[in-house]
């Protein structure tokens, strides 16, 4: 997947198509990010030493992570805070217990678990650019009964949860995530999922469009490595950054999908498809391997093919993401 990504970009600058400068290629991890540049710079130079991965990125060329280019828009708008890590963010509510007024998850025993899943909680309302907002206006339809109660404990206390309770909770880590939030803003601090919800929160800003006007300028070509492993702010961005021309390359694999476990589903793809049309994307199964041998790949797929279908809600006609063998290429020139 790597290497058709690598390819593409090349082919991109040879071909004249784009410039460097307009080249935005993202992977995620910063790992995967350095291999990325690395690939780019033995296709396109002939060699991949360090002189030359250099010069590489001295044009312009953009290759990096979500985190690591959102950060760099952040700074260049003059918008800086202090990183912290999820461990830092614990410490920092753990010294501030006393402060968050819990009534139902103060118990002795689980005040630390309970910050531990808050902080997930957190995590995972910005991956899907979910505000204290938007969960309020989820508690109102809880209360209205809208929508149905959720579980808020374990499985073996639910069935003896009164509704009043559930709802309470509910208001609990409503007022808990804006505390939270509101705190974070008021000492300038930020989570590594801050990073990208702040960056969409400036490209989005009406009253300072020049951010957005000057990001596009530089991406005009967006190409996402590992696509398997976004989420809907990562989309969300790249549909900002990408506008109506939608000119976006993204290579992943469902049954790949290791960072957040969704089984054999289509997530992020079909999320892809629903943001930028099913109609106008072009989709294409990869079946060659240069990495492995064939044996290794016969056992992978032994394994493999034993996944559920892989399904799909946004394909027209009940078309389904095709799992094809992979097959050896490896000693091919």
């Amino acid at each position: 997947k790597t290497t058709v990504l690598a390819c593409r970009v090349v082919r991109l600058i040879e071909d004249k198509l784009a410039d460097p400068k307009e080249i935005l290629a993202v992977s995620y991890t910063r790992n995967s990010a350095r291999d990325l540049l690395k690939r780019i710079a033995r296709l396109w130079k002939g060699t991949d030493d360090l002189a030359t991965v250099a010069q590489v990125a001295n044009t312009g060329l953009k290759v990096g992570t979500f985190h690591s280019y959102c950060y760099s828009l952040l700074n260049q708008a003059g918008q800086r805070f202090e990183l912290i890590d999820d461990k830092d963010l614990y410490v920092l509510l753990r010294r501030r217990i006393e402060d968050l007024k819990l009534r139902y998850y103060i118990k002795a025993a689980t005040p630390g678990q309970f910050l531990d899943e808050l902080v997930d909680f957190f995590e995972r309302c910005h991956d899907e650019l979910r505000t204290p907002d938007d969960y309020d206006a989820y508690v109102a339809k809880l209360e209205s009964r809208q929508i149905p109660l959720p579980r808020v404990g374990r499985s073996k206390d639910a069935q003896s949860m009164s509704d009043d309770e559930i709802l309470g909770r509910c208001h609990e880590i409503a007022r808990v995530f804006r505390y939270v939030e509101d705190l974070l803003a008021r000492e300038n601090l930020g989570t590594y999922s801050h990073v990208i919800t702040r960056a969409i929160a400036l490209l989005r800003d009406q009253n300072n469009a020049a951010h957005l006007e000057r990001a596009r300028e530089r991406a005009r070509f967006v190409l996402i490595d590992e696509f398997q492993d976004s989420n809907v702010a990562q989309i969300e961005l790249t549909r900002l950054l990408v506008a109506n021309q939608a000119n976006v390359f993204a290579v992943g694999d469902p049954d790949q999908a290791i960072y957040r476990f969704r089984g054999a589903t289509a997530g992020a793809f079909d999320h892809f498809l629903k943001t930028f049309g099913a109609g106008r994307v072009k989709r294409v199964t990869m079946s060659e391997n240069r990495r492995s041998t064939e044996v290794i790949l016969k056992s992978a797929y032994s394994v493999i093919s034993r996944n559920p279908q892989i399904t799909s809600v946004e394909l027209p006609g009940g078309e389904q993401w095709e799992r094809e063998p992979l097959l050896h290429a490896r000693t091919k020139p």
